[in-house]
Protein backbone atom coordinates (compact mmCIF):
# COMPACT_ATOMS: atom_id res chain seq x y z
CA UNK A 1 0.00 0.00 0.00
CA UNK A 2 2.62 2.74 1.09
CA UNK A 3 4.97 1.64 -2.48
CA UNK A 4 1.37 2.26 -4.57
CA UNK A 5 1.03 5.68 -2.74
CA UNK A 6 4.60 6.47 -3.12
CA UNK A 7 4.79 5.49 -6.79
CA UNK A 8 1.20 8.11 -7.22
CA UNK A 9 2.87 10.85 -5.67
CA UNK A 10 5.86 10.51 -8.18
CA UNK A 11 4.04 10.18 -10.74
CA UNK A 12 1.77 13.46 -10.10
CA UNK A 13 4.70 15.21 -9.00
CA UNK A 14 6.54 14.29 -12.70
CA UNK A 15 3.35 15.50 -14.43
CA UNK A 16 2.54 18.37 -12.76
CA UNK A 17 6.48 19.13 -13.54
CA UNK A 18 6.23 18.36 -17.20
CA UNK A 19 2.66 20.64 -17.63
CA UNK A 20 4.80 23.33 -15.46
CA UNK A 21 7.43 23.22 -18.35
CA UNK A 22 5.17 22.88 -21.65
CA UNK A 23 3.33 26.50 -20.01
CA UNK A 24 6.74 28.10 -19.10
CA UNK A 25 7.99 26.89 -23.07
CA UNK A 26 4.62 28.44 -25.01
CA UNK A 27 4.82 31.76 -22.98
CA UNK A 28 8.49 32.13 -24.26
CA UNK A 29 7.13 31.02 -27.73
CA UNK A 30 8.46 33.46 -29.74
CA UNK A 31 11.19 34.44 -32.39
CA UNK A 32 12.15 37.85 -34.17
CA UNK A 33 10.98 39.10 -37.79
CA UNK A 34 15.19 38.93 -38.53
CA UNK A 35 15.11 35.15 -38.07
CA UNK A 36 12.21 34.42 -39.98
CA UNK A 37 12.30 36.89 -43.02
CA UNK A 38 15.97 38.77 -42.91
CA UNK A 39 18.25 35.70 -42.54
CA UNK A 40 19.73 36.52 -46.33
CA UNK A 41 19.75 40.32 -45.86
CA UNK A 42 22.32 40.55 -49.00
CA UNK A 43 19.98 39.19 -51.43
CA UNK A 44 17.29 41.48 -50.77
CA UNK A 45 17.48 43.37 -54.09
CA UNK A 46 14.08 45.60 -53.78
CA UNK A 47 11.86 46.44 -51.18
CA UNK A 48 8.16 47.88 -52.19
CA UNK A 49 5.98 49.69 -48.84
CA UNK A 50 2.53 50.51 -50.29
CA UNK A 51 1.32 53.18 -47.26
CA UNK A 52 -3.07 52.05 -47.02
CA UNK A 53 -4.04 55.47 -45.83
CA UNK A 54 -3.26 57.06 -49.31
CA UNK A 55 -2.17 54.31 -51.42
CA UNK A 56 1.33 55.65 -51.73
CA UNK A 57 4.24 53.58 -53.07
CA UNK A 58 7.67 53.77 -52.41
CA UNK A 59 10.25 51.57 -54.05
CA UNK A 60 13.37 50.78 -52.47
CA UNK A 61 16.54 49.94 -54.25
CA UNK A 62 19.44 51.96 -53.47
CA UNK A 63 21.69 49.89 -50.79
CA UNK A 64 21.69 52.82 -48.63
CA UNK A 65 17.64 53.19 -48.40
CA UNK A 66 17.69 49.06 -48.15
CA UNK A 67 19.55 49.30 -45.40
CA UNK A 68 17.60 51.85 -43.45
CA UNK A 69 14.54 49.85 -43.99
CA UNK A 70 15.97 46.79 -42.91
CA UNK A 71 17.53 48.15 -39.76
CA UNK A 72 13.63 49.51 -38.74
CA UNK A 73 12.04 45.98 -39.73
CA UNK A 74 15.24 44.23 -37.91
CA UNK A 75 13.94 46.16 -34.84
CA UNK A 76 10.82 44.05 -34.95
CA UNK A 77 12.80 42.33 -32.17
CA UNK A 78 9.89 39.87 -30.26
CA UNK A 79 7.32 38.52 -32.14
CA UNK A 80 4.47 35.82 -31.03
CA UNK A 81 2.28 33.41 -33.50
CA UNK A 82 -1.09 34.94 -32.93
CA UNK A 83 -5.10 34.08 -34.14
CA UNK A 84 -6.24 37.35 -32.69
CA UNK A 85 -8.13 39.94 -34.57
CA UNK A 86 -6.40 43.43 -35.27
CA UNK A 87 -8.67 46.36 -33.53
CA UNK A 88 -8.04 49.46 -33.73
CA UNK A 89 -5.28 49.61 -36.61
CA UNK A 90 -4.13 53.32 -37.54
CA UNK A 91 -2.04 52.84 -40.68
CA UNK A 92 -1.45 49.27 -42.84
CA UNK A 93 1.95 49.10 -44.60
CA UNK A 94 2.47 46.44 -47.44
CA UNK A 95 5.61 45.29 -47.47
CA UNK A 96 7.33 43.63 -50.55
CA UNK A 97 10.77 41.89 -49.98
CA UNK A 98 12.40 41.28 -53.49
CA UNK A 99 15.46 38.99 -53.89
CA UNK A 100 17.60 39.12 -56.79
CA UNK A 101 13.99 40.49 -58.45
CA UNK A 102 11.72 37.75 -57.21
CA UNK A 103 9.29 38.19 -54.54
CA UNK A 104 10.33 36.16 -51.25
CA UNK A 105 7.89 37.62 -48.71
CA UNK A 106 4.71 40.02 -48.49
CA UNK A 107 4.31 41.99 -45.03
CA UNK A 108 1.29 43.36 -44.03
CA UNK A 109 2.58 45.49 -41.07
CA UNK A 110 -0.08 46.98 -38.92
CA UNK A 111 0.19 49.52 -36.84
CA UNK A 112 -2.32 50.23 -33.67
CA UNK A 113 -3.34 52.47 -31.13
CA UNK A 114 -2.50 49.57 -28.39
CA UNK A 115 -1.10 46.57 -30.21
CA UNK A 116 1.04 46.40 -33.33
CA UNK A 117 0.60 43.06 -36.00
CA UNK A 118 2.59 41.99 -38.62
CA UNK A 119 2.07 39.02 -41.32
CA UNK A 120 4.50 37.19 -42.94
CA UNK A 121 3.62 34.98 -46.45
CA UNK A 122 6.44 33.46 -47.83
CA UNK A 123 5.84 33.51 -51.60
CA UNK A 124 8.55 30.80 -52.23
CA UNK A 125 6.84 28.02 -50.20
CA UNK A 126 3.31 29.61 -50.41
CA UNK A 127 2.96 29.78 -46.28
CA UNK A 128 1.84 32.62 -44.07
CA UNK A 129 1.81 33.46 -40.39
CA UNK A 130 0.45 36.23 -38.32
CA UNK A 131 2.28 37.59 -35.32
CA UNK A 132 2.03 39.95 -32.48
CA UNK A 133 4.45 42.42 -32.24
CA UNK A 134 5.67 42.38 -28.82
CA UNK A 135 8.68 44.17 -28.63
CA UNK A 136 9.84 46.80 -30.90
CA UNK A 137 10.63 50.64 -30.96
CA UNK A 138 11.48 51.99 -34.57
CA UNK A 139 8.05 51.09 -36.65
CA UNK A 140 6.67 54.71 -37.15
CA UNK A 141 9.88 55.17 -38.59
CA UNK A 142 8.67 53.12 -41.68
CA UNK A 143 6.51 56.51 -42.49
CA UNK A 144 10.12 58.65 -43.07
CA UNK A 145 10.52 56.14 -46.39
CA UNK A 146 7.62 58.04 -48.45
CA UNK A 147 8.40 61.46 -50.31
CA UNK A 148 5.77 64.47 -49.26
Amino acid sequence: MRNKKSLLLIISVLLIAIAGLLYFFKLNDHTSFENIVLNDKEEITQIDIIRSSDNAIETLESANKLEQVLTVLSDIRKIKETNDDYPNINELYWITIKENGQRQYGVPLMLGKEDDFVSIFNYDGGDSSNYKILESNKLKLIDNFFEE
